[in-house]
């Protein structure tokens, strides 16, 4: 005769000004130990529904999830917050948004179209004007821009610095990262504009299911990002 199997559902505590998971009598932590909390009820929510879908797993090119985010943000950002602030903002030299091609010309004009209001938008929100090319030459940008880009940053806590973080992994773009944290653009948006090449190719080419799959994690994972980034706008 089987055992029936008794379901345990997580559930979200508070203890101080944090909001814990708890599950069986346990409550999680990260993976180096640290008991894994948010001050933000909404982010503590996210991570809930992913746990309670647990058995559900994450695609295998999906890099991004509510947890992940989170247990960067205590285990490594909380400890060391200028040494990640500073690895985000190196990543301004290699942006996706600041290397147009030069041939061919309807892919240029698609580029100018789509990431030329980016750059127009980061120089007049916040007075950054970032250099770009079309030459497969790394571009170094001017280091006011980038202690501009450094004191932005020192302002965000370490759960909307590892968001921006994973963005940046994902997108290839520091500035489409800061635009969808400010609401410049939507996350579909931020899809298109760090795979604009790659589009443009398929609507040369043709789809094939490997590359379809990839673009499709990509693009969920933003939209996670993205909802995680709404998530810290309430506590």
């Amino acid at each position: 005769m089987s055992k029936e199997v008794k379901k345990f559902t997580a559930k979200i505590i508070k203890k101080e000004n944090n909001f814990l998971i708890k599950k069986n009598n346990e409550i999680f932590k990260t993976p180096e130990g640290n008991l894994l909390s948010s001050p933000y009820r909404k982010i503590a929510q996210l991570i809930l529904a992913e746990i309670n879908q647990n058995n559900k797993k994450e695609g295998e090119n999906n890099i991004v999830t509510y947890r992940r985010i989170t247990n960067l943000a205590i285990d490594k950002i909380n400890k060391d917050k200028n040494y990640f602030i500073k690895k985000i903002v190196n990543q301004v030299h290699s942006d996706t948004l600041c290397y147009f091609t030069s041939d061919p010309k309807d892919l240029l004009q698609q580029q100018i179209n789509s990431w030329k209001p980016l750059l127009e938008w980061i120089n007049n929100t916040y007075m950054i004007k970032l250099s770009y090319t079309c030459s497969l030459k790394k571009i170094i940008q001017d280091k006011k821009n980038v202690q501009s880009l450094n004191d932005i940053l020192i302002t965000y806590d370490e759960y909307k610095l590892s968001c921006i973080s994973t963005l940046c992994q994902v997108t290839g773009s520091l500035v489409i990262s800061l635009a969808l944290c400010d609401s410049r653009i939507n996350y579909e948006e931020a899809f298109r504009a760090s795979k604009l090449e790659e589009l443009y190719q398929l609507s040369k080419w043709g789809n094939d299911s490997e590359a379809s799959n990839r673009r499709e994690a990509i693009c969920t994972d933003i939209h996670k990002a993205s909802r995680y980034l709404t998530a810290l706008k309430v506590k």
